[in-house]
């Protein structure tokens, strides 16, 4: 046995990439395929495949297994138990792209039958390291992808983490389309998730208490069909958010999403009573929806450990359109506000908010609705409704255009605010919601490189370049805080004191 410390380093290093090396060579591909007989086979190859999803995940059991699911409806559901490790996830994913559908058509909840409750998926994970790609789920009577961490007495003592769900597709779904709750490290990217809330709770992609992380490129739409609004003007309140980062949630992203026709808020930022920070909403087109496009909140609710603290949030770039209520809105809470600080709202593009589907009509909003679909509702582009924002309420380089009501207002003038460099188009005199705030900001006429027939094109909402691009190009106040680009990616030459108003760089 060698004596030289540096020889016993060299030894215990190579038998550790020895030890990782093994790991990888263990894993294991498994195929599933609707159309097998039975699960008798041994799934290692096309040719010889199980016939469910919950054969394979009893056998992939270690860490870089990869279980390949072929075409086909398969009517489970779907609970996962063994964990990946780091760098070496267990994979579910559609066999070379293939339609696979999982559907919930009835299947009841798990034992036990009592309580009822809904705190459960068709996919379920119950471990961590795990990625889901490419699968479809459906008629789900609680969620449609779900995890949850162990909770004990509101302090999290076995989290979910190291989850990404990508690529997939949830329709008519009770609670979410997916939920993650208490937890880390979670990526939820590229799915559609539509028809979500049908009659529960939650939203229709919900991140709770989780640290760390990303929902990015999600197409999020169409949720709670059963339950729009009613003749008389009042709303359900089932039927969430479109994209809600809530409870003790912090360092995340919500990134480059598309939010439309939701019963509620397009997207949702929430401490509730919990301390949630760092959290940046950017780059998002939100249209259509219920209430207002982009909503940041601190609602009051039982009693979290810290009473309720949101900061650090950043809403940026994001174009937010034809939302019924209102544009951008900092909430209040009828039973309460609880603290805001640093809420930093600028460079967005916040484009004719506050049209209410007339009381005769019984459908959603459509993307361009016509005179005659719409009535006069509270319109504001941009408003304050929290009364304890203590530090730093930024309001900044934003285009507000086409609103009948207040371009900005607040419940409150003596808050902490800076707001300037706001370009403004409104219809309303000052003072009509008192009390109220209006910026006298140059005032312009709308006019855009092309109508916006389709909401993702590119183009749509960026200012030509002649007048009143002049009004916008170069006018913007540089900041720590200003983006190092646009809407799409364009650079804003950032620290350079260049900058444009509103969530292009002309």
């Amino acid at each position: 046995m060698s004596t030289d410390p540096s020889k016993r380093i060299i030894i215990y290093v190579c038998s550790l990439f020895i030890t990782l090396d093994a790991i990888s060579s263990f894993a294991t591909t498994y195929y599933v395929s609707a159309s097998a007989a039975n699960d008798s086979n041994n799934g290692l190859t096309v040719g010889s495949p199980f016939k469910t999803i919950t054969k394979a995940t009893t056998k992939a059991t270690q860490p870089g297994d990869l279980v390949l699911i072929r075409t086909g409806i398969y009517n489970e559901r779907v609970v996962i138990s063994n964990s990946g490790t780091p760098g070496n996830y267990i994979t579910y994913k559609s066999y070379n792209n293939e339609a696979v559908i999982i559907d919930g058509t009835s299947i009841s909840q798990p034992p036990p039958a009592t309580p009822v409750t809904d705190w459960w998926g068709l996919i379920e994970l119950k471990s961590n390291y795990i990625q889901i790609t490419g699968l479809k789920v459906q008629n789900s009577i609680a969620n449609g992808v779900f995890g949850s961490g162990g909770v004990a007495n509101g302090v999290i003592i076995q989290p979910i983490h190291d989850i990404i769900i990508s690529k997939c597709t949830t329709v008519n779904t009770h609670n979410s389309g997916i939920g993650m709750h208490f937890g880390y490290n979670i990526t939820i990217d590229g799915n559609d998730v539509s028809y979500a809330n049908n009659g529960g709770g939650q939203e229709n992609i919900s991140v709770e208490s989780i640290d760390n992380f990303k929902i990015s490129k999600n197409t999020v739409h169409d949720g709670a069909p059963d339950i729009i609004k009613q003749k008389n003007g009042n709303y359900n309140n089932q039927g969430g958010e479109g994209i809600d980062a809530k409870g003790a949630s912090n360092h995340g992203k919500i990134i480059g999403n598309k939010v439309y026709r939701i019963n509620c808020q397009g997207i949702y930022v929430d401490a509730g009573s919990n301390h949630l920070s760092n959290v940046e909403v950017y780059n998002n087109i939100v249209y259509s929806n219920v209430y207002a496009g982009i909503t940041i909140g601190n609602e009051v609710y039982g009693t979290g450990p810290f009473n309720g603290v949101l900061e650090n949030v950043y809403v940026y770039n994001n174009i937010v359109f034809m939302n019924e209520w209102v544009g951008i809105n900092i909430g209040g809470n009828t039973t309460g506000d609880n603290t805001m600080k640093s809420v930093y709202i600028f460079n967005n593009t916040v484009v004719k908010n506050g049209w209410q589907v007339h009381p005769n009509t019984t459908a959603y909003l459509p993307d361009f609705p016509t005179p005659a679909q719409m009535q006069g509702a509270w319109a504001v582009g941009i408003s304050n409704e929290n009364s304890q924002i203590t530090a730093d309420l930024v309001i900044r380089n934003n285009i507000i255009d086409q609103v009948s009501g207040n371009s900005i207002q607040s419940v409150q003038l003596t808050l902490p605010y800076t707001i300037e460099s706001n370009l403004i188009n409104s219809n309303a005199p000052a003072g009509t919601n008192n009390p109220t705030y209006v910026l006298p900001s140059t005032v312009f006429v709308a006019d855009y490189d092309n109508p916006p027939v389709s909401p993702f094109a590119a183009s749509n909402f960026k200012l030509k370049t002649i007048a009143p691009a002049s009004l916008a190009t170069g006018k913007g106040i540089n900041s720590p805080e200003t983006p190092g680009f646009d809407f799409i990616y364009k650079s804003r030459a950032n620290p350079v004191a260049v900058v444009d108003i509103g969530a292009y760089q002309h």
